[in-house]
């Protein structure tokens, strides 16, 4: 993959999840400001068969696949793979 379609991927990637988050945020601020606090990085994947992914060891961390799925998939991932610890 050439660095200028891997741009093109990022750039679609980031679209969605802002979409996606400003469709969170209208509907329910609280679960908005929820996914701000504890998400800190958002990571693409594009794996076959590989749903999004996040891991208690690494809090902060989500890894999605927006490349196979669905926009409605995407905003259950977001806020799915929130991993909140204390």
């Amino acid at each position: 993959m050439s660095s200028k379609e891997l741009d093109s991927d990022l750039d679609h990637f980031k679209s969605k999840i802002e979409l996606a988050l400003s469709i969170i945020k209208e509907a329910n601020p609280a679960l908005y400001t929820t996914f701000i606090n504890f998400t800190k990085v958002i990571i693409p994947i594009n794996e076959k068969g590989i749903v999004s992914y996040s891991m208690q060891s690494l809090p902060g961390f989500s890894s999605i696949n927006t490349f196979e799925r669905d926009f409605l998939d995407l905003l259950d991932d977001l806020l799915h793979e929130t991993v909140i610890t204390t």
